[in-house]
């Protein structure tokens, strides 16, 4: 890449954004792609929260939300007009540090969110679109780092989870009533000591090519004979 589009850190202003760190997003028609509207996030309390628009999801009731890899939570009205605003409604702990909060996941009522400040999990209630609220919090051992990525079984209760470029899979229950987060103490390695899968190996079926690094997960279909 030329020099120009290195990746750069945080402005010095909550208003001097560098070429990897702005506050908008944009909505387009994929009929004829489109660009509709670019909607400026408005600035958190924290004043960086608005940075850098990561996952959009729509909540059961239509309600789009957008989460920021500086881990702030907006919510977008108004997508119907030619005029959508965007408002804040909820930074979770990792906002105003040195952790991004990425993939998040809707299960039901319930927004799931990485934080990696945490070293897990927060569900929050979304049955009132304006006004989120913390249900559940799920910490992991410290082995777990930089929690990352989220994909739920939508024929099930469960959520496997990835770090940023580490080794390790676990999977999360939710209670589809409460929003609470559970581990399953029972996804491991046969004779482990410790939830969760490692692929930290120092040999593999194709020979010793280092450790394998897991980034995104999802849950398949089922296929006759296996478990899933």
């Amino acid at each position: 890449m030329p020099g120009w589009a290195s990746p750069q850190p945080h402005g010095p202003s909550n208003h001097e954004h560098t070429l990897t760190d702005t506050n908008l997003i944009q909505i387009w028609s994929l009929k004829d792609l489109r660009l509709l509207a670019t909607i400026p996030l408005p600035v958190a309390p924290n004043g960086k929260a608005q940075l850098n628009p990561a996952e959009p999801r729509l909540l059961p009731d239509g309600t789009l939300y957008v989460n920021t890899f500086n881990c702030g939570l907006y919510r977008v009205r108004g997508l119907e007009t030619s005029d959508p605003k965007a408002e804040f409604v909820y930074a979770f702990p990792g906002a105003g540090t040195k952790f991004e909060c990425a993939v998040p996941v809707v299960v039901g009522s319930f927004w799931i969110q990485t934080d990696p400040s945490l070293g897990g999990l927060i569900a929050l209630d979304v049955r009132n679109p304006a006004k989120p609220v913390e249900v559940s919090r799920l910490v992991f051992d410290k082995r777990f780092e930089k929690t990352h990525w989220l994909a739920a079984d939508r024929n099930a209760n469960r959520l496997v989870v990835t770090g940023n470029n580490r080794s390790w899979v676990l999977i999360v229950n939710i209670d589809r009533e409460t929003g609470k987060l559970t581990l399953d103490e029972d996804f491991k390695a046969k004779g482990a000591d410790h939830p969760g899968i490692s692929f930290d190996l120092p040999q593999w079926p194709h020979g010793t090519t280092g450790k394998g690094v897991v980034h995104g997960a999802l849950f398949g279909p089922a296929v006759k004979g296996q478990n899933n």
